[in-house]
């Protein structure tokens, strides 16, 4: 069993950064999206902190891809734009998805607030 995951991570330490920088813009952005929001204001409404959690994650993603394929590669911005674009939704997506599945998991990362004492 080692070995077989072994061999996997072999694989896929080959694939090209052309693979590699759209799955690392992806979780970049919700990595560092779910750190970041907490940073927001308390005081804002809750539309004022999905349109900012949104735009935080698309900066992160457009900007990670873009700097995986080098930052003078203009495809690198037109994919980190594609990435940034992708990243809220696909997030979203996979929250319904584990809601059916561990409806208390998706809750715990789905919130946007700090809970309170």
């Amino acid at each position: 069993m080692i070995e077989k995951l072994l061999d996997t991570l072999v694989t896929l330490s080959q694939l090209p950064r052309e693979v590699w920088a759209p799955i690392l813009g992806l979780l970049s952005a919700w990595g560092l999206t779910q750190r970041l929001k907490f940073l927001l204001p308390d005081g804002w409404s809750p539309k004022a902190r999905e349109v900012s959690t949104q735009g935080l994650a698309f900066f992160v993603g457009m900007f990670v891809t873009a700097a995986m394929y080098g930052v003078i590669n203009p495809l690198g911005w037109v994919v980190g734009f594609v990435v940034g674009l992708a990243a809220p939704a696909v997030w979203n997506i996979g929250m319904l998805v584990l809601g059916w599945w561990k409806p208390d998991l998706a809750k715990l990362l789905s919130q946007s607030v700090r809970s309170q004492p």
